[in-house]
C-alpha cells in the first residue's frame, strides 16, 4: 500500500504543472486507489486544499464514486475565521459540492498553541470522516520540503525527518486513510492552476509572520539554500525517500517488540494504550528502547515529545532500582508534553493523553451518567441482589478535596483515601482527578477501592459499632473515559 506509493509519488519532477487529469492519474495509477472511492477533501479555502478540491471536482471518476464531500475545521482563533467558512461555503455551493463544518470550542485563550489547533482538526477528522471516504489532504512539495528542515532542526528523529506519507491510516487501528495526493507539485503549480480558473481563495495572515518557524524557514531560509543547492527539493525527496524506507523497516521491528511486552492487563483507565513494563523495556538495547517509547506514544494516538524530552525519558529509564523481582524508576519518572504525559507507576510506563477536568457535584439515584464531557459512570444494578442504596441516604458524585476518610467493610476503623488506593494499587493520578460517589457522611464509593459502609453506620466516637451494618451494595460501578466525547476539545 504505502511502499510502492511513496517511491512513486516523489518521483514527479518539481515543477510539474497542475490539473486533474495528472490528479486522477496519481489516485488510480500511482497510489492504485479503486475507481469507485469516496474523497473527503480537508478544505480550508486555502489556495492549495482549493486546487485539490477543484481538481477532484473536474473528474468524472470522484463524481462517480459516490459523491465528493468537504470538510471544513473553524479554529475560531483568527478574527476572520467565520468569513473564511462563508467563502468555503460559497465555493462548495458553486462546485456542487457537499460540505460539512465544524468548530472548536476552546474558550477565550488569549494565545492557542499550532500544536493544539492541528490535534483539535485532526480530532474532528476521525469523528466527522465517514467510513467509507478517503481523506485528502493538500500538503505539497514545499511543505514537504519545510517539513524535513524543520523537523531536523528541532532534532524529532529519524520518524519525523522522514516526512509526509502519500498514504497512511487516519488513526492507529484505524482503516480509514489519509491521502496526500499533491506531494509531487510545487505550490506554484498549485495557484497557476487556481488563478487559470478563475477561483478565489482566503489567504492566512499566520502565514507571513515569520515568528513562526515554519514561515521562517520558508521565507528566510529555503530561498537562501536554493540559491547555492538548486535541486534542493530533489535532494530532500530522495532523502526523505530513503529515510522512510528506514522508518518502515524500524517500525515493523518495533511493533513485533512492543506487542511482546506491553501488559494489558495492567491499563488504567486514562491510559490510551496498554502500559510497558519498565524490566521488559530495559532488557533491550538504545535504539530499540526509543523507536519501541516512539511506536507506542503513535499506537496511543499522540505525537511524541520532542528531541530534549524524548532525552529526558530515555536518561531517566537508566536511573532505576530493583525492589524485588520488578525495576521502578528511582523517584517516579514522569514526562509532561503537548496534552500527554508519561508516568510510571510500580515498575510500569503509562501512557495518558487528555484528562477530565472537576466538574459540579451531580446528584445520583443509580443510573448511567456522564459526569463531565468524556467522563461517564456505568451502573448494573442487576447484581444488588436484597442489598440496597437507601442505608447511604442521599447519593451524589463530587470531585475529590483531599483529606477524606473512609471505612472498608469488615473493619471498624476509618483509614484514610489516600492509603486505601495505595493498599490497592490505585495510581495517585486516578486518586487525584477521579470524582467519588459521596453521601452526607462522607465517602460511599471510589474507583479501585469499592463500596465504603455508610457513615450513619459508625458509631460516635469510634470503636466497635453498636449493631451491625448494613451490607454494602453489591451493584458494580464502572468508571470509563472516552477522551473523543470531549466536546470541549473539537
Amino acid at each position: 500500500m504505502g511502499s510502492t506509493g511513496s517511491r512513486a509519488i516523489n518521483r514527479h519532477r518539481p515543477g510539474l504543472e497542475f490539473d486533474h487529469d495528472r490528479l486522477a492519474g496519481i489516485l488510480y495509477g500511482t497510489l492504485n486507489l479503486p475507481r469507485d472511492a469516496r474523497f473527503a477533501v480537508g478544505f480550508s479555502g486555502g489556495v492549495d486544499s482549493t486546487a485539490l478540491l477543484l481538481g477532484l471536482s473536474r473528474m468524472k471518476e470522484s463524481r462517480a464514486g459516490g459523491g465528493l464531500l468537504a470538510l471544513h475545521f473553524n479554529h475560531a482563533i483568527h478574527t476572520e475565521s467565520d468569513l473564511w467558512q462563508g467563502h468555503c461555503e460559497q465555493v462548495c455551493h458553486e462546485l456542487g459540492v457537499s460540505l460539512v463544518s465544524g468548530r472548536w470550542n476552546h474558550g477565550q485563550v488569549p494565545r492557542v498553541r499550532e500544536g493544539a489547533a492541528r490535534e483539535a482538526r485532526y480530532r474532528w477528522f476521525r469523528r466527522s470522516l465517514p467510513d467509507e471516504c478517503l481523506l485528502l489532504l493538500a500538503h505539497h512539495l514545499d511543505d514537504q520540503v519545510e517539513t524535513f528542515l524543520l523537523n531536523l532542526l528541532e532534532g524529532r528523529g529519524i520518524h519525523r525527518v522522514a516526512g509526509m506519507l502519500p498514504r497512511r491510516a487516519l488513526d492507529f487501528g484505524d482503516r480509514r486513510e489519509v491521502i496526500r495526493p499533491l506531494l509531487g507539485f510545487t505550490r506554484t503549480a498549485l495557484r497557476t492552476y487556481v488563478e487559470s480558473s478563475g477561483m478565489r481563495w482566503v489567504e492566512d495572515p499566520s502565514n507571513r509572520n515569520t515568528g513562526h518557524r515554519r514561515v521562517w524557514i520558508r521565507t528566510g531560509v529555503l530561498p537562501e539554500l536554493r540559491r547555492h543547492c538548486p535541486d534542493l527539493d530533489g535532494t530532500v525527496t530522495d532523502t526523505a525517500r530513503v529515510l522512510q524506507r528506514m522508518v518502515r523497516i524500524r517500525s515493523a521491528r518495533a511493533r513485533r517488540l512492543l506487542t511482546g511486552i506491553v501488559d494489558p492487563a495492567a491499563t488504567r483507565i486514562f491510559c490510551r494504550y496498554a502500559p510497558i513494563p519498565v524490566k521488559g523495556l530495559l532488557s533491550l538495547d538504545a535504539v530499540d528502547r526509543e523507536d519501541i517509547l516512539r511506536r507506542w506514544i503513535h499506537a496511543g494516538s499522540l505525537d511524541a515529545p520532542g528531541r530534549q524530552g524524548m532525552k529526558m525519558l530515555l536518561r531517566d529509564l537508566d536511573r532505576v532500582v530493583q525492589t524485588g523481582p520488578e525495576f521502578r524508576v528511582r523517584s517516579g519518572l514522569r514526562l509532561d508534553w503537548h496534552g500527554a504525559s508519561i508516568r510510571e507507576y510500580r515498575g510500569r510506563l503509562h501512557l495518558l493523553g487528555s484528562l477530565p477536568e472537576p466538574g459540579e457535584e451531580i446528584p445520583w439515584h443509580g443510573e448511567d451518567i456522564e459526569l463531565v464531557p468524556g467522563l461517564s459512570v456505568h451502573s448494573d444494578p442487576k447484581a444488588d441482589e436484597g442489598t440496597s442504596l437507601s442505608s447511604y441516604g442521599r447519593l451524589f458524585w463530587r470531585w475529590r478535596r483531599g483529606g477524606e476518610r473512609i471505612r472498608l467493610p469488615g473493619r471498624f476503623h476509618s483509614t484514610s483515601l489516600k492509603k486505601a488506593c495505595q493498599a490497592r494499587g490505585v495510581p495517585g493520578w486516578e486518586r487525584d482527578l477521579l470524582p467519588h460517589l459521596a453521601c452526607d457522611g462522607g465517602v460511599a464509593w471510589f474507583h479501585g477501592v469499592g463500596w465504603c459502609v455508610p457513615a450513619t453506620a459508625r458509631p460516635p466516637g469510634g470503636g466497635a459499632p453498636e449493631v451491625d451494618p448494613p451490607p454494602v451494595p453489591r451493584r458494580e460501578l464502572r468508571l470509563a473515559w472516552s477522551p473523543e466525547m470531549k466536546r470541549n476539545q473539537i
